[in-house]
């Protein structure tokens, strides 16, 4: 059944943005389950919004770590999708 709905949610993306699922048209726990399955998905709640989230660091690029993404779904509003890479601040190698 869970696979089922995940396909369901994979087809509802236009031809045109097939790369982008949009999450207004998923609920939370199948947008949760897309990125688990995928492991890095672009999901997007508009035209032009969207990003990358992925199921864990070990997607994201040397140096970068996760932070939890939200997203709004068909069932709420606040949903933590899964995380977004980003590279934590470095301190200098030398302070003046």
């Amino acid at each position: 059944m869970r696979a089922l709905l995940i396909a369901a949610a994979l087809l509802a993306a236009s031809t045109a943005e097939a790369q982008r699922l949009d999450t207004l048209r998923m609920s939370c726990g199948q947008t949760r389950a897309v990125v688990a399955q995928q492991g890095a998905v672009i999901l997007g709640t508009g035209p032009n919004i969207y990003d990358r989230y992925v199921a864990n660091s070990n997607f994201c690029a040397f140096g970068e770590t996760t932070r939890p993404g939200w997203v709004q779904t068909r069932d709420n509003a606040n949903c933590v999708a899964g995380g977004l890479c980003y590279t934590p601040d470095r301190r200098p190698l030398f302070d003046d």
